[in-house]
């Protein structure tokens, strides 16, 4: 069964509000991306998490996955991360983080410890830059 959804970047230019997802909902869409970005979702405060998750019951919708914040140091995005503790998700996209090979690894490392008692796969968003490149990823042994 397929199931349609979309990111919450559509509303990137304000807070989020119950009333964004309802919108969703009434376009069809059954599905909800969270993209975390400080001033679009305070992913910091249980409050916004709590009502996060009470928007989603009474819309209808489900969040199968959120989007880390981009160009955030690795406590904001583990902070983003934090927010399956409370609504859960299956998958979490992140860019390639880091600036080298061996620092993205590390990066992804330290998140999967996390992610993976929580039931979340990381998801990595294929972006134009360096690391974004197959072979900058793979260890050239393989």
């Amino acid at each position: 069964m397929r199931r349609f959804g979309v990111s919450t970047h559509l509303f990137r230019g304000e807070r989020l509000q119950q009333d964004d997802l309802t919108a969703i909902a009434s376009h069809g869409f059954e599905a909800v991306e969270l993209f975390a970005a400080k001033d679009h979702f305070d992913y910091h405060n249980p409050a916004a998490i709590q009502a996060l998750a009470s928007w989603l019951r009474n819309t209808g919708r489900e969040m199968p996955s959120g989007h880390a914040p981009i160009g955030e140091p690795a406590a904001e995005i583990t902070a983003a991360l934090e927010i399956a503790r409370h609504v859960p998700f299956s998958r979490f996209v992140l860019h390639m983080p880091g600036t080298s090979r061996d620092a993205a690894i590390r990066s992804i490392e330290d998140l999967h410890r996390i992610a993976e008692p929580l039931g979340v796969t990381i998801a990595l968003e294929v972006m134009d830059n360096a690391l974004s490149a197959v072979d900058a990823l793979l260890d050239n042994g393989r």
